[in-house]
């Protein structure tokens, strides 16, 4: 089964952890929360996500759901997309939201490898959840 780490500024993935668990259960499978703290050393940081993508795959490769593009926890998964080990066995995605991790939830018993991924549909799924509510109310 491919896995999910959701990495974040502060305890966003760890919310995003929990607010998945209302829609699967308490026992989602191979998913894990890495949180940058403000006084983290990236470098360690950066270690804690490769131990975490260690520990995750099972080798269907593991999807990372990252909050920000730019930002430590995504500048770190981009350093580890760097390294021939790891470049195949991870997705690296930024922009987290829990539509696009409700989402891919949702698929991954169908998947297999984690190339069989459509990043495109994540990213729609996303997108398509972004509303000016007031607007289509009123």
């Amino acid at each position: 089964m491919i896995s999910v780490l959701l990495a974040s500024h502060g305890k966003m993935a760890e919310g995003m952890l929990n607010s998945t668990k209302l829609f699967f259960g308490d026992n989602i499978e191979k998913i894990q929360a890495v949180c940058l703290e403000s006084n983290d050393d990236p470098s360690k940081f950066g270690e804690r996500v490769k131990n975490a993508v260690d520990q995750l795959d099972d080798g269907s490769g593991v999807m990372i759901f990252v909050d920000l593009f730019g930002g430590t926890p995504s500048n770190q998964c981009a350093m580890l997309l760097g390294e021939d080990d790891y470049a195949s066995r991870i997705q690296v995605l930024t922009g987290m939201s829990l539509p696009m991790v409700i989402e891919f939830l949702s698929l991954r018993n169908n998947l297999t490898r984690i190339s069989e991924i459509n990043i495109d549909s994540l990213i729609e799924s996303a997108q398509k959840n972004v509303v000016d509510l007031n607007k289509m109310l009123l």
